[in-house]
């Protein structure tokens, strides 16, 4: 329907600047059968631990930019 994605805008506005640069992380967790929520509870948990990632300039030819753990 169209209204899966997250929106960072959808009630207010958002400014983007080298002082206050935009940070998100996602998480889709895909799964058959029935909710489980001690099952996602564990996913969520995974994922926030993990190491974030960051979107940046590259210095290799052919590539504009690259990620790099934080």
């Amino acid at each position: 329907d169209g209204w899966m994605g997250a929106s960072l805008c959808r009630e207010r506005g958002l400014v983007i600047s080298s002082e206050q640069p935009l940070r998100t992380r996602y998480l889709l967790a895909a799964h058959a059968g029935a909710y489980d929520a001690e099952r996602a509870e564990t996913t969520y948990q995974r994922f926030a631990a993990a190491a974030a990632w960051s979107v940046v300039p590259s210095a290799r030819p052919h590539e504009r930019f690259e990620l790099q753990p934080e």
